[in-house]
């Protein structure tokens, strides 16, 4: 296999060659050699930032204006659809960055290693220049070197335990609200208490302890499935529908389509979602037109089935509802257990919102944390953080590392 290790100084990847390819050499920025395994290695490194911001006036084709000589009557800059900011390379490190990403490109479908130093910037570094270089990530292995010894044992044991380098994507982007900071731009933070754990959303605020046993949803489901089976027996046949329409019988059919489902929510948000913009919805559509359907005796009939549908649906919905809600509570006390020993002991028994919009707002770089202001206790409950001092290292707080089996996955 062919591997590429980018280094973040040429000096580093002269003693990563020295470690790992034994070589003898006193200087140099490319090292090629064979690992003990077979693989064809390839060492070498940047100088630092090779990118930066480009200037306004690169801006102009997208936007139509001279923004290098500008004038007040140009302002703003409004970004438009697929619009963003531009990066280049730095004056004097074109042919240096075009030689990289020569290497990185020639990498492409084997391994590259990210081996700059272990923190934000190096993360920062790297990843700005494998973006530039175009590399086709999914067809890449891109992993970690994490060093925080200059000793070839240090070099040798990153080398061996190197790791995806999705685990660090919270540093790439602490990493770039650093540059931002440097630069005087101001960084708002919003929806600070969403976190996507896995594939669900998971809104980081406590949940109210259960309150007796939570409702079975197999026999809920199973009177649901029998009232829709009803409906398609005795009300179906008697719809008249256009051609091309969507057949009656799918129209209420939430017994069967839920129960295929149920097990796939992670979260109560995630569960919301599903039932607030979709299932809610549908079904008031459906009865709606239902109503203005039937006639005389059918229409009694009808409207007799629809006064038991309506609190079977509402029974097994809020038993789905309450399922998600016990994943949410054992997801959330997961994390708090992970975020335990990475916070003051005075905080550690906070409300989790308030530790959510904390760790956010102590991040270095971040000016201001967009909080919801619907409800009025959810603000009075934020006030107290006014008087809080920063937390001291808020990258623990977001790199914990949540345990249990539900954890398993890439967490956020």
């Amino acid at each position: 296999m062919k591997i590429l290790i980018v280094a973040e100084k040429p000096s580093v990847a002269l003693d990563l060659a020295r470690a790992l390819l034994g070589v003898k050499e006193e200087g140099g920025k490319l090292f090629r050699g064979r690992t003990p395994l077979g693989d064809e290695l390839t060492i070498t490194c940047a100088a630092g930032h090779f990118l930066q911001l480009a200037k306004p006036e690169a801006y102009d084709a997208v936007h139509g204006k001279q923004y290098g000589k500008w004038r007040i009557a140009d302002l703003p800059i409004l970004p438009k659809p697929g619009w963003d900011f531009d990066e280049v390379p730095r004056e004097k490190a074109e042919r240096s960055l075009e030689t990289l990403c020569g290497h990185l490109r020639a990498h492409e479908g084997g391994e590259i290693v990210n081996a700059c130093d272990a923190g934000r910037e190096g993360e920062l570094i790297f990843r700005k220049i494998l973006r530039h270089s175009g590399v086709d990530c999914t067809k890449t292995t891109l992993s970690r070197m994490w060093m925080q010894e200059m000793t070839e044992k240090a070099f040798r044991d990153a080398y061996r335990g190197r790791r995806p380098l999705s685990e660090r994507d919270g540093l790439g982007e602490a990493g770039a609200i650093a540059t931002a900071a440097r630069l005087g731009l101001g960084v708002l933070v919003n929806r600070p208490l969403n976190a996507v754990d896995g594939a669900a959303l998971l809104r980081l605020s406590d949940l109210p302890p259960r309150v007796g046993e939570a409702p079975e949803v197999a026999p809920r489901l199973a009177e649901l499935a029998l009232l829709e089976g009803d409906l398609r027996e005795t009300f179906f046949p008697r719809l008249r529908t256009p051609d091309g329409a969507e057949p009656p019988e799918g129209l209420l059919a939430w017994a069967d389509r839920l129960n295929a489902t149920m097990d796939s929510f992670g979260s109560l948000e995630q569960w919301l979602e599903l039932e607030q913009r979709v299932v809610r919805p549908h079904t008031r559509r459906v009865l709606g037109t239902l109503d203005r359907a039937f006639a005389g005796e059918l229409r009694q009939r009808w409207l007799a089935w629809r006064d038991r549908f309506v609190p079977s649906l509402e029974a097994a919905l809020r038993a789905l509802r309450e399922r998600a809600a016990d994943r949410s509570r054992e997801r959330l006390a997961e994390l708090r257990a992970a975020l335990s020993d990475r916070l003051p002991p005075d905080r550690r028994g906070e409300p989790l919102a308030r530790l959510a919009v904390w760790s956010a707002a102590s991040v270095p770089g971040v000016s201001s944390v967009l909080v919801g202001m619907r409800r009025e206790p959810y603000v009075r409950a934020l006030v107290p953080l006014l008087a809080w001092a920063p937390l001291s290292d808020p990258e623990r707080a977001f790199l914990a590392a949540p345990t249990g089996a539900s954890a398993r996955g890439e967490g956020g």
